[in-house]
């Protein structure tokens, strides 16, 4: 232990951005000081449930009835689940932790040889 650190066992995360027991939180959008507007949106957006609750409903026998947002080519417009299954598809809808996302492709992609050219470095950010 000579206090040299090697590559492997520094983060492989931009300072923007931070990782704990599988989450991961992203600071890289900003807003101006004063778009209350902006705040506003953002604000709205982080506390959205993961389901819109006015469209679900249980029924008596217990199973629960989801009312969908639009209507399906066939002509279903809602979906009756147990409630275990319907929490299993929720759950299936929750990524893996540090599973990417965004993909990006063409000049943007990671390996691209013009991608220094067009995209800002993360330290300017």
């Amino acid at each position: 232990m000579d206090g040299h650190v090697d590559e492997e066992s520094e983060p492989d995360t931009p300072r923007c951005c931070a990782e704990a027991d599988g989450f991961g939180l992203h600071a890289g959008t900003a807003l101006p000081a004063y778009d209350r507007e902006g705040v506003e949106h953002l604000l709205r957006y982080m506390c959205r449930p993961p389901v819109a609750l006015d469209r679900l409903e249980r029924l008596p026998d217990g199973r629960l009835l989801y009312h969908l947002k639009k209507r399906w080519r066939d002509g279903t417009d809602s979906v009756v689940f147990e409630p275990l299954e319907f929490l299993e598809r929720l759950a299936a809808l929750v990524p893996a932790p540090r599973f990417n996302m965004i993909r990006y492709s063409g000049v943007l992609a990671p390996a691209a040889s013009w991608r220094d050219r067009l995209a800002p470095c993360v330290e300017s950010m």
